[in-house]
């Protein structure tokens, strides 16, 4: 019997909707990661993707992680998720902004790394990015929220 109840407190807690959001997450830096690897016009493609894809595949997986019994069960643990979802994105974000081929502005701080160069001067657009994710995460987690919680606070009075 205790078998059935560990067995059972394992899958309510990765239940399809967490596994489905994990593996959407998952999938969109995925392409980001490879379109920084890729490089060359490629990177055109990952800044399209942190522009016009990230933000609303963030918004809607964490609304529906958000939307799970255990998280309004246990949410600061659920708060982890867009935790998570918003800092992986950091160094996804510095790959993709920072380097770059070729000389060194005047008016930029860089590192030379060998063939390529860090632009320190564009750590804001990663700053700003970072934020647009985690605003995004946030939102689509703290809405579903706090909208399931006003319904069981209406339905138990």
């Amino acid at each position: 019997m205790t078998s059935q109840t560990l067995s059972s407190s394992r899958s309510t807690r990765l239940d399809a909707r967490a596994i489905g959001c994990i593996a959407a997450v998952a999938i969109v830096y995925g392409l980001l990661l490879i379109s920084i690897l890729m490089g060359g016009e490629a990177k055109m493609g990952g800044a399209l993707l942190i522009n016009f894809a990230i933000p609303p595949v963030l918004l809607i997986t964490n609304a529906v992680y958000a939307s799970r019994a255990t998280a309004l069960a246990h949410p600061l643990r659920a708060l982890l998720f867009p935790l998570l979802c918003s800092a992986v994105a950091l160094p996804l974000l510095f790959a993709l902004i920072t380097p770059y081929d070729g000389e060194c502005s005047a008016e930029s701080v860089c590192t030379n790394m060998g063939t390529w160069y860090i632009n320190w001067s564009t750590m804001d657009q990663v700053w700003y990015f970072l934020l647009v994710f985690a605003v995004a995460a946030f939102a689509g987690f703290g809405v579903v929220l706090f909208v399931r919680w006003i319904i069981t606070r209406v339905r138990h009075t």
